[in-house]
């Protein structure tokens, strides 16, 4: 390259222009008040992610949150789980009946229940948002049928004579099942409960 000085010409060889802006050079240029995304990739530090990790995931823990989204981190939270095992006297009364000693306010269940003919049975779930269904065998074993969230347990052990169950509320240690008896349904149903949180 030719410049010229003063009037006369003088032949240089220049360095390239960006060898004096890089890492260590002369004149190196900082990035750190710019906005944006830089071209290349950058480095993350695991102590940066640890400063923002732990916090986040001690936060979620607290507040019992499932999952908590910030800044494109995402913590999970360790979900609770409890099982219980009950039993429904299949001559009892239409009522509610609360199940508790769960140790938490679930916000999903399921339940299997087992009529003691071991013929008739139900399996159903639900969770807060009223999301749920169940699929069970009645009426003596010789009927599938499959129930939305308005059902949660269904013995039905010949034509009209069943005990069924609805969902009340999820309460602080457990939930409310109101029951409805029709006809005179004998025997024990089994009920099995995983609760979650």
């Amino acid at each position: 390259m030719t410049v010229y000085i003063n009037g006369v010409a003088v032949a240089v060889a220049p360095a390239p222009h960006s060898a004096t802006h890089e890492d260590i050079g002369s004149d190196e240029v900082g990035v750190a008040a710019l906005s944006g995304l830089l071209a290349d990739d950058q480095h993350v530090l695991d102590a940066e992610v640890t400063a923002v990790a732990i916090p986040l995931a001690q936060k979620a823990a607290a507040s019992g949150v499932a999952s908590l989204d910030a800044s494109s981190v995402v913590v999970q939270a360790a979900v609770k789980s409890k099982a219980l095992s009950a039993s429904r006297d299949m001559t009892a009364a239409s009522g509610a009946v609360s199940y508790a000693s769960v140790g938490f306010q679930p916000t999903a269940y399921r339940i299997h229940a087992r009529h003691s003919n071991l013929l008739d049975w139900s399996d159903s779930h639900l969770d807060s948002g009223g999301v749920g269904a169940g699929v069970g065998l009645y009426n003596g074993g010789t009927v599938l049928g499959v129930f939305d969230a308005t059902i949660i347990i269904y013995l039905q052990t010949a034509g009209s004579v069943l005990q069924r169950a609805g969902h009340t509320s999820f309460d602080a240690d457990g939930i409310t099942l109101t029951y409805t008896k029709v006809g005179s349904p004998t025997g024990t149903g089994t009920l099995i409960f995983m609760f979650f949180k």
